[in-house]
């Protein structure tokens, strides 16, 4: 029996205890528990996306000394706009919870103000205020709230057998840059200065992708979206299981976007190629599902605003994830960062990647 939230982890926890608990039967929720953001019908035309994140007071780049309290700022910000991104959402307003220590210094702040503003109003948004107290340590939570037309939200349950399953960017790049900074930097490996600046933009300022998500809520051939903020295994795993299907990823197709930079980082760490591109990571790109009739207008409306897609994989009858490799199919095992779980902290992370080989 279950005595602590360790025992079950964040994702059941949400799916047994919070879910049922609130559950809305109000009849202006469009969206509710379960989603990247709650959808709420404020007018016959227009409703309101709204979600809450925190980032953890060990976050790894920061952590590691690659990230100033400036990049915080705008972290904590982008991890809620990508909430509103995967709904298809315009950004409207931030608000910011912020619990401070007493030794943090002005200048500390003044940086991560800055940086939560500049990229709130990259995206269109205004942070309108909040809340700031004194803590023990570093505790910094935001919302975020977007507008978006009434009926129109993308959500996680929507896919259908069938279905391509497209991803933007180059999902992986988040845990490329975990392993590579975290273990294989460390123990010897110089990627070159271009690969290794890529890396540290996408560890340091991944960029949410708010006007991408609108665009595919535009299109009108997408209804299915899921930003990837733990890992891409995690969040089509989470995608499967609120649209009732199995997502099948294309493995050729993944371990392409990774390209020779992933071999280099596994083969150096005592870990799969798997672990470092499916494992966690906030990429912050929005993995969807289409029809495959819709394949060539989604990838040239795309392609026109030069935007990076991929179908990274499709949906079928059953449940759960696999990888598909040469034809043959896997069972996809559980890969991505669970707060509670075995994946939740710097120092399952470096276990997760190991040691260096020699």
């Amino acid at each position: 029996m279950a005595h602590n939230v360790s025992d079950v982890g964040e994702k059941q926890i949400i799916s047994s205890l919070i879910m049922p608990l609130f559950r809305s039967v109000a009849d202006t929720v469009e969206v509710g528990v379960g989603d990247d953001a709650a959808v709420i019908r404020v007018s016959a035309d227009l409703s309101l996306a709204l979600t809450i994140d925190r980032i953890p007071q060990d976050l790894v780049a920061y952590k590691l000394g690659l990230m100033d309290e400036y990049h915080l700022g705008r972290y904590l910000v982008s991890v809620n706009l990508s909430d509103l991104a995967a709904m298809g959402a315009m950004p409207l307003c931030i608000l910011l919870s912020l619990c401070l220590p007493k030794s943090f210094s002005m200048d500390a702040l003044r940086g991560l103000l800055q940086g939560a503003h500049d990229r709130a109003r990259a995206s269109g948004a205004s942070v309108l205020g909040g809340d700031t107290k004194h803590g023990t340590s570093l505790n910094l939570v935001a919302a975020a709230v977007g507008t978006i037309p009434s009926g129109s939200a993308l959500t996680r349950g929507a896919a259908n057998p069938g279905d391509l399953l497209f991803c933007t960017g180059r999902p992986g790049l988040f845990g490329m840059a975990l392993a590579y900074f975290l273990v294989a930097k460390p123990s010897g490996l110089a990627l070159p200065p271009s690969a290794e600046s890529t890396l540290r933009s996408k560890l340091v300022s991944p960029q949410p992708k708010t006007a991408e998500g609108c665009l595919l809520r535009l299109t009108g051939r997408v209804q299915c979206c899921q930003d990837v903020s733990d890992g891409v295994s995690q969040t089509v795993r989470e995608l499967a299981a609120a649209s009732g299907v199995r997502c099948v990823l294309d493995w050729g197709v993944l371990r392409e976007i990774g390209g020779e930079e992933a071999s280099t980082i596994a083969s150096h760490c005592d870990c799969a190629v798997e672990d470092v591109l499916l494992g966690p990571g906030a990429d912050l790109e929005l993995v969807f599902t289409a029809r495959p009739d819709a394949r060539e207008a989604i990838e040239g409306t795309m392609r026109e605003r030069g935007v990076e897609v991929h179908v990274i994989g499709h949906c079928e009858q059953g449940e759960g994830t696999a990888i598909s490799c040469e034809g043959s199919q896997t069972a996809d095992r559980h890969r991505g960062w669970e707060h509670f779980g075995k994946l939740s902290d710097l120092s399952a992370l470096r276990n997760l990647y190991k040691r260096p080989r020699g």
